[in-house]
């Protein structure tokens, strides 16, 4: 509708940021044959994405921008996407997933037969300490669903969710925040952040406990925490009172991170957490991932890019029209087969 709004208006420059960030694999294929259509009509198009498959695919000449300038212009024909990775973070990217090195413990969290209103039906499946378990499936399948039905904002309508093998009442995110669970929320701006409160603020909402009494907020004991947790997750801002909507993409991910890791949360739902970001910032994030993961956290991790699931996860979690339908070993399956659990009804006789 967006790119039907744009061409009524006789356009002679169509600009496209991250067109393809909410679709399915299939919706973006016929996007490009639009793009490529219209290119051919003698539209000029300016292309913006963090997908390089596309840029690639797509562009006839690549310029890439990095903290605000432009770093590098050239024909795609002569480039690929190492050299674009390249001039984005201003190094190689050698280690773009980095190894996983954490033990796995026992079962942190388990979640048995659990329906919600939004559409989810008996799902069940364990995250154990240290253990980073991927979820995977097309959109609508249900990942999302899952992620707020565990954290309270869908309210279940069976099943269980147990925490150390205790049986959890969640009625609302407060309480799961209180039992130890936290949700990134798949839209940060929208869901997860408050964009014009300063970034102190947005830090500490879920932790006000940790910074003075009761009734009262101690600003400079806020202050200080805010920039002790901002320093670990390397959040570049001009001080934490800095209002949220000033930090880039990547900084506004890190700075919901950042959040969490002030409540010192036991099992984190990260939900779609690399959309959006760059490539650099992408990779520090799966670093942290890792350093989580190695300090006993149990992770649920749910994306829309294969590669990043495979890169990242022990364990791929399927999900398919609000069920769940594969629980695989990463280092045991390919793309192959999880897209063919996530995208093919199987008949039964």
């Amino acid at each position: 509708m967006e790119i039907l709004k744009a061409l009524r208006h006789k356009t002679s420059i169509l600009v496209m940021d991250e067109p393809t960030s909410s679709l399915s694999e299939r919706e973006s294929t016929r996007l490009f044959e639009v793009v490529r259509r219209l290119r051919a009509e003698g539209l000029a198009v300016i292309y913006i994405s963090h997908r390089l498959e596309e840029i690639i695919d797509l562009a006839d000449e690549v310029s890439v921008l990095r903290d605000g300038v432009l770093v590098h212009s050239e024909e795609a024909a002569r480039l690929d996407i190492p050299k674009i990775v390249h001039y984005m973070v201003g190094r190689e990217l050698t280690d773009f997933f980095p190894p996983r090195r954490a033990a796995i413990g026992d079962v942190l969290l388990a979640v048995r037969g659990l329906s919600s209103e939004a559409g989810i039906r008996d799902i069940s499946f364990e995250v154990r300490r240290g253990e980073i378990v991927g979820l995977a499936g097309l959109v609508g399948a249900g990942r999302t669903e899952v992620a707020r039905a565990i954290f309270g904002v869908n309210q279940k309508t069976a099943g269980h969710v147990l925490l150390e093998g205790r049986e959890l009442k969640i009625r609302s995110p407060a309480d799961a925040i209180a039992d130890g669970i936290a949700l990134l929320t798949e839209d940060r701006k929208r869901t997860g952040l408050c964009v014009e409160l300063p970034c102190s603020w947005n830090i500490t909402l879920p932790n006000l406990d940790q910074i003075g009494f009761k009734p009262f907020i101690k600003p400079s004991r806020e202050s200080r925490i805010a920039r002790d947790v901002g320093a670990r997750m390397a959040v570049k801002w001009s001080s934490p009172q800095a209002l949220a909507s000033s930090l880039s993409g990547g900084n506004q991910q890190k700075l919901l991170i950042a959040r969490w890791l002030l409540a010192d949360s036991k099992f984190l739902i990260f939900d779609e957490p690399t959309r959006g970001i760059d490539v650099g910032a992408k990779a520090e994030v799966y670093g942290l991932l890792n350093r989580l993961a190695e300090e006993g956290k149990a992770i649920l991790f749910i994306s829309s890019e294969l590669p990043e699931l495979f890169g990242i996860a022990d364990r791929l979690l399927v999900m398919r029209r609000g069920r769940l339908v594969g629980n695989l070993v990463t280092k045991q399956t390919t793309p192959e087969e999880v897209m063919h659990l996530a995208a093919v009804e199987e008949k039964t006789s």
